[in-house]
């Protein structure tokens, strides 16, 4: 059996499982004190999904169960987003490896960095990007 623990959700599998319905979010808090709205609209998703979903603060690093689960949704929240990107290597792998799993980015100012934001969107094969741009700006 093989058990991922995230935030005290736990998963068990046979090792032979590795596609798993429901959305891995990944998402970056600090270990101190931030805004509040960052985690309102993180745990929004659990509280407001039809979906189980299970998240993942990139500032503690990669988990290592992780590594060969498939997720039918992965969403990139907005707090992974600035100037500089909050995915170490392990996330990034990951992210390239799960070609199968259905990935979305919330971007925060998404026009800004728009170069930077299209080559990843690009590199990492990102299905959906959630966006409040008018349709005829796209």
């Amino acid at each position: 059996m093989l058990l991922l623990s995230v935030k005290g959700r736990e998963l068990i599998m046979d090792r032979g499982t590795s596609s798993i319905r429901g959305i891995l979010l990944f998402y970056h808090h600090y270990l101190f004190q931030n805004a509040p709205t960052i985690m309102e609209h993180v745990n929004a998703f659990e509280r407001y999904s039809q979906f189980k979903v299970w998240k993942v603060n990139t500032e503690m690093g990669f988990p290592k169960g992780l590594k060969g689960l498939r997720f039918e949704i992965i969403l990139l929240h907005y707090s992974l987003f600035g100037p500089f990107y909050l995915l170490s290597d392990g996330f990034l792998n990951y992210l390239e490896e799960s070609g199968s799993s259905y990935k979305i980015a919330f971007f925060q100012d998404e026009f800004r960095y728009c170069q930077k934001r299209f080559s990843f969107l690009d590199k990492y094969n990102i299905d959906c990007v959630y966006t409040i741009v008018d349709p005829k700006y796209f």
